[in-house]
């Protein structure tokens, strides 16, 4: 893991995905769109994507949508702060979301949340006769209150909304 990036002393990676790894980390300099000693996330792109055949388009691509992202306001989205290179390292400075993500609420609730990596394969085709002919039983269904459900679906329709507004989409 790298120590630090353009003044940010990176503590503990939080996260990981398809394009790169996010960090809690604290601001060690002063100047920067957050107060000395704040804590914020950072998002590092993973190190080989710059170097793929496509990875112009990638880098420019990450940097577009931290601009576009930027202009994002809503109260359920992470303000990006900035985004930026070091050396070959391309990063975003974030707020760090405080509190429980959606995917560990529902587990909670009892929900499995669909998969997330592209790795994970979503069954497409109806499920096989077991030995005896029978199909098997399917696994039990836990729902939400449905008041709950449709607030959850408001929140994530009018980020939706806000990213549309100003022209970012995630992937």
């Amino acid at each position: 893991m790298m120590e630090a990036i353009n003044g940010f002393r990176l503590l503990e990676e939080i996260g990981r995905g398809a394009f790169g790894i996010v960090y809690r980390a604290r601001c060690e300099a002063d100047g920067k769109p957050v107060p000395r000693d704040a804590e914020v996330a950072v998002k590092i792109l993973h190190g080989h994507l710059p170097k793929a055949p496509d990875g112009e388009r990638i880098v420019h691509r990450f940097h577009r949508e931290a601009k576009l992202a930027t202009k994002l306001s809503h109260p359920h989205v992470v303000r990006v702060h900035e985004d930026g290179a070091e050396g070959d390292q391309h990063y975003l400075i974030m707020e760090l979301a405080q509190g429980e993500s959606l995917a560990s609420y529902l587990r909670k609730s009892g929900i499995e949340p669909p998969p997330t990596k592209t790795s994970q394969k979503i069954p497409t085709t109806p499920s096989q006769s077991g030995p005896d002919g029978e199909t098997p039983a399917a696994p039990p269904v836990h729902n939400l209150p449905i008041p709950e459900a449709i607030e959850i679906l408001r929140q994530v329709a009018g980020v939706l909304q806000a990213a549309q507004d100003v022209g970012l989409i995630h992937r």
